[in-house]
């Protein structure tokens, strides 16, 4: 069967409604591939900063809660990384990268309007993250 690699950079992107094309893969009962390119509600970003002073708790757990308009309790969010060449200037990759994993490591409840952290280890450093549901 011959392979055929697709650059990353060829994929598309999200368009101004939050849309993205994703490229569906299905192997069918008789070993063939069906694919196609499905156009898929990648939902709202929103961004917040978890200051490295704004977790409570003398002990673990540690727990911050960030004020985010738009948020609701009734959906789904998952949470990505805001790292960028901007942020590169005031905090390294290695501490961005160490941080992230003790929030991500944790877990987020959300309310409408607000979400609140909480995690084992607190982060030394102002983490940007971005919420996207």
């Amino acid at each position: 069967m011959a392979e055929t690699s697709i650059p990353i950079s060829a994929l598309p992107k999200a368009d101004a409604a939050g849309n993205d094309d994703v490229l569906v893969i299905n192997r069918k009962a008789d070993g063939t591939h069906q694919i196609a390119l499905k156009d898929v509600q990648i939902g709202t970003e929103y961004s917040l900063t978890l200051t490295a002073s704004g977790w409570a708790g003398s002990a673990a757990p540690y727990t911050q809660t960030v004020s985010v308009t738009g948020l609701s309790s009734e959906k789904r969010y998952s949470l990505a990384s805001a790292f960028s060449a901007d942020l590169s200037s005031s905090v390294s990759s290695k501490a961005y990268a160490k941080a992230y994993s003790m929030v991500s490591s944790g877990y987020a409840t959300v309310a409408d309007g607000s979400v609140t952290f909480t995690v084992y280890k607190k982060p030394a450093v102002d983490l940007p993250v971005k919420l996207i549901g």
